[in-house]
């Protein structure tokens, strides 16, 4: 029954910046622990790839779903997710960045599976409790990773928690008063 079906999502590219074979690699240890596991990837234009990469990978094609929809589509299928899961490599040039896609992800109330290193992405996960930030993308973390997540993902507070950390971290008001933070605390040291 799909409505039993733990869903993990993927969402947007898959390219230079991302770890994807890791991706393919926690999702195996979901797979392993949620028999009926799925990953759904909302993803506009390397489906051919995608398919490549998570055939190679051993999955049959009952375990995935690669989706193209209209940006406003997007919420609508990603309700359909009972946790994310994107890592990002931890670049010197990713150190001060904020992606998208994790703001994206906590509006809908989805809990996320990420890495360190990445601007202040694994604090907004962690102390929120709204998600599991890995250190590294060795077999042991990312088992222990998707363990959490799944834990996390079965919490009745979950989506709650989630929207709330999206408001807190990523709303346009947040961001207002935090540049005028900024902005006052230059002006008071002048």
């Amino acid at each position: 029954d799909q409505n039993d079906r733990f869903t993990l999502g993927y969402v947007g590219s898959v390219g230079v910046w991302y770890e994807f074979d890791a991706v393919l690699e926690a999702f195996q240890f979901l797979a392993s622990i949620q028999l009926n596991a799925k990953l759904l990837i909302i993803n506009r234009n390397e489906h051919a790839f995608l398919k490549e990469k998570i055939t190679a990978a051993g999955f049959q094609q009952s375990q995935y779903e690669i989706i193209s929809t209209h940006y406003a589509q997007v919420p609508q299928m990603m309700s359909r997710m009972n946790a994310g899961i994107f890592f990002i490599k931890p670049l010197f040039s990713k150190q001060a960045s904020a992606p998208t896609k994790l703001g994206e992800f906590l509006a809908c109330g989805i809990p996320c599976l990420a890495n360190q290193g990445v601007g202040d992405m694994a604090a907004v996960l962690e102390e929120s409790n709204v998600g599991i930030a890995i250190s590294d993308f060795s077999f042991h973390s990312l088992k222990v990773g998707v363990e959490q997540l799944i834990t996390l993902s079965e919490d009745s507070n979950i989506a709650l928690r989630c929207r709330a950390a999206a408001i807190k971290n990523f709303s346009l008001e947040a961001g207002v008063k935090s540049y005028s933070d900024v902005y006052e605390s230059l002006r008071e040291s002048t």
